[in-house]
This record gives structure tokens, C-alpha cells and sequence, in this order.
């Protein structure tokens, strides 16, 4: 983590916008200077450092920021879980060409969204079918075909789904959403998806739907 943390500072720190990052955990931001403290749980940590916040560019800050949004995330599952709700782990994905800027397939997967979650037939999807609200992340990896932006996104419902269900509501929520993402990205992208779903059954034990 370290040394790709140097090799980046040292990369962009001729680029004025990377000041944030080149400073970080480089530079005293107080000028009581730097301590060293032990937190609760027995881990050692340094005060008084410069810190950039990067989730994106930066290792170590984006090692801290993800480690606590999983943290909290997790607790939210659980205890959204305790109270008899339900949470569904959904992947949604599109095709992707070798070559294609990343500014551009991101703005695609975003508008994407955006259309999924507005308007009057979203309005009776989430009555229909008692969504509370969501948790979205968005992953991107980069292959042969290019950049690969994709969504990864915990739903949240009032009451449990599931394919073992005697009802065919978890199935009906599943072809909403997909039939939903296909319209959006075959009309006016020209472009293929797929939508794969979990199902947790508690204990933090996920279940795979394709």
C-alpha cells in the first residue's frame, strides 16, 4: 500500500489538480505536529497528518473510506434483516467495446440508472413490491474489451424474497427490473445487458439467482 501510494505521488506530482493526493500522508497539517495514538481496539495510528479523502485515486485513503462504507452497509443489512425485511444483491452489467473512453460508458451505466429509478412505472414497481430504498456501487474494471464500468446494488424490501418462496413475487420483482434495464440500454444505446440477483437468507449467507 505504501509503495503504491509513492509511486502515485511521485507520478501525477507535477499535476496541480493531484495536490490533494501528493500530499497525503506526507505533510503535517497541524502545527502541534504528528502523534502517535492506540485506538480501543489495540491498533497503533498517526495524528496530524495531512489526509487527501480520495476513494478513487488514492490507496490508503481509499483502503479506510471502503473498509468503514462496508462496515456501516453491513449494518445496515443486518439490522434491516432483524426487523423482517428483506435484501436482494443485484448486478447490473452492459456491453462494452475495446477502445471506448471510460467518461463515455460511465455516462451510458449512469443515464442507465437514472432512468430505472424515476417515473410513474418505477413509482409502482417499488409499491408493487415494498422496495424501502437501495444502496448502489458502482465497480469498475478494465480487460480486453476495455472498460468494464457495473452496478452492484443492495435492495431493500419490506418483507423477505426469495426463489424458494411459495409466491412468484421475488421472480416478478427479478423480470421488472430486468425487462427495465433491457428497454433502457436496447432503445437507446443499442447496446446488451445482463442482471444477476442474490437473495440473503440472514446470517449474511447470499444465494445466487443468474
Amino acid at each position: 500500500m505504501d509503495i503504491a501510494q509513492r509511486l502515485i505521488a511521485e507520478t501525477c506530482a507535477y499535476l496541480a489538480a493531484a495536490k490533494r493526493l501528493t500530499a497525503c500522508g506526507r505533510t503535517v497539517r497541524s502545527s502541534k505536529g504528528v502523534t502517535v495514538k492506540q485506538s480501543d481496539r489495540g491498533g497503533v495510528f498517526t495524528s496530524g497528518v495531512a489526509t487527501c479523502g480520495s476513494v478513487w485515486s488514492c490507496p490508503s485513503c481509499s483502503y479506510k473510506i471502503r473498509t468503514k462504507r462496508a462496515a456501516d452497509i453491513a449494518l445496515a443489512a443486518s439490522r434491516h434483516l432483524a426487523n423482517g425485511g428483506g435484501v436482494l444483491f443485484m448486478t447490473f452489467t452492459m456491453s462494452h467495446r475495446r477502445g471506448e473512453r471510460l467518461a463515455d460508458v460511465w455516462d451510458i451505466l449512469t443515464d442507465g440508472w437514472s432512468y430505472m429509478t424515476s417515473g410513474q412505472q418505477w413509482q409502482e414497481i417499488t409499491q408493487r413490491f415494498g422496495i424501502d430504498g437501495w444502496i448502489k456501487s458502482v465497480e469498475v474494471t478494465h480487460g480486453l474489451n476495455g472498460w468494464h464500468p457495473h452496478l452492484h446494488v443492495l435492495v431493500f424490501t419490506d418483507k423477505p424474497l426469495s426463489p424458494l418462496d411459495s409466491d412468484d413475487e421475488y421472480w416478478a420483482l427479478r423480470i421488472a427490473l430486468r425487462e427495465r434495464w433491457i428497454h433502457r440500454f436496447s432503445s437507446k444505446w443499442g447496446r446488451d445487458v445482463s442482471v444477476r440477483t442474490r437473495h440473503c437468507s440472514g446470517q449474511a449467507r447470499w444465494h445466487e439467482v443468474c
